[in-house]
Order: structure tokens, then C-alpha cells, then sequence
């Protein structure tokens, strides 16, 4: 079902170090070289691209989440420079129960900047505000630490283990689930002063 809140204009966010913007034919070889990468293929739960054929068929799918108004993935690309540096958005979406599912991925060489940090603040506001979502989920591979600690350090609560719930690489993996409800976000907000 779609989103009757979601624009027909693709919302750009900008923090200090970023713009989140509609990722574009330009960002191709950059979103290869992110998912192309074994640790970060791994972490987002996919066999690592081998061409630039999966760079477009990504580019595809970001654009087919906005279109049919089923999420949003915004390109994550550094303010100074423009170079794509990951995508983070909103798929799964389900207007009945007003909830959507976040992910992310960052190209290696930027990771433990704060980068997504700096990504997922705004992108779960907007997911609040201008979404009108209820409920944020998320599901992280359990051997990533590093991202279910960012999501709790976001008021994610773990809500359990998907045993083997999935079959990458030759292996089943283990899937943490997590969610933020509206009223935990707006809690926090009023603590910390900000929303």
C-alpha cells in the first residue's frame, strides 16, 4: 500500500558534513564500490557485487522504493565534495500499522566517522514527523556490534533473535530485531532537548 504522506518531491536533509539526496546515475560506480566491499556486503547481508550491472540494479530498487511509495533510501554524500558515501532510508512500509523498516551501508573506508550517525538522526525524525510513523524497525546481523550499538545509542530496544534466519554465504545467520516506537522517540527528544 502506499504512503499518502510521502511528497511526489524526494526530501533533501542537510547536516555539517552531509547531504541525503536522491541517489542518481552518477552515484554508480560509487555504490559499487561500497557493496563490492566483503565486509560491507557482509554486514548488509548480500553476496558482494562482481559488476556494475548489481550497482544499477540497486540504483533501481532505490528508485522503485520512492516511486511506488513503498520507503526511501537516501544517497548518504559528503557536503564538501559530492562523493556518494552509502545510502540509508525506510523500506517495508505499511500504512495500516503506520511502521517502516531502516537500514544503512557505508562505504568501508568511512566507517567509525559518525558518519551514519550523523545520517540516522535526521532520517528517523523525518521518519517520525513528516511519515507519520508509529514504529521504526531494524534487523542487524548479530556479529555487527558496531550497528546494533548505534541504533541503541538511537533508543532502539532489542526485541529478540531471528535464529538462522537467513542463508548468506554458504551460512545461516542469526538476525537481531530491533524498534524505536514514536513515543520513545518523543521521550527522548524531550530529554535530551531536541527532536
Amino acid at each position: 500500500m502506499s504512503n499518502p504522506t510521502m511528497s511526489d518531491q524526494f526530501p533533501v536533509i542537510e547536516t555539517d558534513r552531509l547531504i541525503l539526496r536522491q541517489p542518481n546515475h552518477q552515484d554508480i560506480e560509487d555504490i559499487f564500490e561500497v557493496l563490492s566491499h566483503e565486509e560491507v556486503a557482509r554486514y548488509v547481508g548480500i553476496a558482494r557485487f562482481q559488476s556494475i550491472a548489481e550497482a544499477e540494479n540497486e540504483l533501481q530498487w532505490y528508485r522503485d522504493l520512492f516511486e511506488q511509495k513503498q520507503g526511501l533510501r537516501w544517497a548518504v554524500s559528503d557536503r564538501s565534495t559530492g562523493k556518494f558515501l552509502g545510502s540509508c532510508g525506510y523500506k517495508n512500509y505499511h500504512a495500516v500499522h503506520n511502521k517502516a523498516e531502516i537500514g544503512y551501508d557505508l562505504n568501508f573506508s568511512w566507517w567509525n566517522k559518525g558518519i551514519m550517525s550523523e545520517a540516522l538522526r535526521p532520517i528517523i525524525a523525518y521518519g517520525f514527523t513528516h511519515m507519520h510513523l508509529n514504529r521504526i524497525e531494524a534487523e542487524a546481523d548479530t556479529r555487527n556490534t558496531a550497528s546494533i550499538h548505534l541504533l541503541q545509542k538511537f533508543g532502539f530496544q532489542v526485541e529478540g533473535i531471528h535464529r538462522e534466519t537467513e542463508f548468506e554465504n554458504g551460512m545461516y545467520i542469526d538476525l537481531v530485531k530491533l524498534a524505536l516506537l514514536r513515543k520513545e522517540y518523543e521521550l527522548n527528544s524531550e530529554k535530551s532537548g531536541s527532536r
